[in-house]
């Protein structure tokens, strides 16, 4: 070996220690930790991309699912969203903590009832009841019109904040006397009940004092009108909030089979 070749040789070679042994080389497992650390950054990524797949995929067969379960009459498209953590974990574990359901077009006989529904406890075998279901839905005039049927008033009800106005018609001694009502609706479970607040006497005989009609209105206890006709079976209404814009409604359910017969199916009042 030259000198020269010595020289390189004892550049990139690294020193004995003083006992004249070679170095013992160094470890390389920082450099292992590194390269498992990144594949347990991809393989998280991937996950995150395939639970994000599963989750659309999930979503639109249940809105799927969901249209082609609604009953006879009412149409409009559906829009499904899983809450909660992974998909994947939460099929596994056969149930899903949190879904969403949203209808901005459902109508029921061609009359528009925007609405928006809330699950909890949702299995994926849909054979099996869910643990809580609230649903919010919103009615227009026309569509409160369509759905509510209070004794004695004339179609055309007025929405004002947290009442409900509307014209009726009373017989006074053999005479028809017009009036308008306003009320203060309650949610009842199986019913609305509207409490009077006001009334006043539009069209009647002249001469004749027509304040027994307007007392008789206002003095009357809540009137209920059944909606659980309108209900599945075992679902009950809780809420009512009204605005001169819209009234909605809050229905629950508590351990709700979502089957086409079970939705079919229609409440009744006692």
């Amino acid at each position: 070996m030259t000198d020269e070749s010595r020289s390189e040789h004892a550049l990139f070679s690294e020193p004995a220690d003083r006992a004249g042994r070679p170095p013992r080389r160094r470890r390389a497992w920082p450099v292992g930790v590194a390269i498992f650390v990144v594949l347990v950054v991809l393989l998280g990524i991937a996950a995150v991309i395939v639970d994000n797949a599963l989750r659309a995929t999930a979503e639109g067969v249940a809105a799927r699912q969901i249209e082609n379960r609604l009953p006879d009459g009412v149409t409009g498209k559906v829009h499904v969203t899983i809450g909660g953590g992974s998909v994947i974990l939460q099929y596994l574990a056969g149930e899903f903590g949190h879904v969403e359901v949203t209808a901005p077009s459902l109508a029921v006989g061609g009359v528009a009832v925007p609405s928006r529904l809330t699950a909890t406890g949702v299995p994926t075998d849909l054979s099996k009841p869910v643990k809580n279901i609230t649903a919010h839905v919103k009615f227009d005039s026309k569509a409160l019109d369509a759905f509510v049927k209070i004794p004695g008033a004339k179609p055309g009800i007025t929405l004002g904040s947290g009442t409900l106005s509307f014209d009726g018609s009373r017989s006074l001694l053999g005479f028809t006397v017009a009036y308008r009502a306003t009320v203060a609706p309650k949610a009842a479970g199986d019913s609305i009940e509207l409490t009077p607040k006001s009334a006043k006497v539009t069209a009647g005989p002249a001469g004749f004092d027509l304040s027994p009609v307007v007392n008789a209105i206002i003095g009357e206890g809540p009137v209920p009108v059944c909606v659980a006709g309108y209900l599945p079976a075992g679902v009950r209404l809780t809420h009512i909030d009204v605005t001169p814009q819209a009234a909605t409604l809050t229905v629950h359910a508590k351990d709700l089979v979502l089957s086409s017969s079970t939705l079919a199916s229609k409440g009744s009042c006692s």
